[in-house]
């Protein structure tokens, strides 16, 4: 069974947008890091390319681990708590 990411990667896409938008510190890079991994899965998804989206995959992972490490605004630690749940839940 195939699954459509495009919905799901919009969402958390907007969010981050938001949020690169509204940072005031360094964690803006790492945002924009997750943008791009965003739009090579939307990319991905939209034309059913398996390896950009397992290359999104591995970035997402990455920017996320790092993130907890690196994030110093509040609302980006809630957003990648939230991710971190939002993926236990759907697993």
């Amino acid at each position: 069974m195939k699954k459509n990411l495009t919905l799901p990667c919009l969402f958390f896409m907007f969010i981050t947008i938001y949020l690169y938008y509204h940072s005031k510190t360094n964690d803006k890079y790492l945002l924009s890091m997750m943008i791009f991994g965003q739009f090579i899965l939307l990319f991905g998804s939209i034309i059913q390319n398996n390896n950009l989206i397992s290359i999104s995959h591995i970035l997402f992972t990455l920017t996320v681990i790092l993130g907890v490490f690196f994030f110093k605004e509040k609302y980006n630690i809630y957003f990648i708590v939230f991710t971190l749940l939002s993926i236990l839940l759907t697993r």
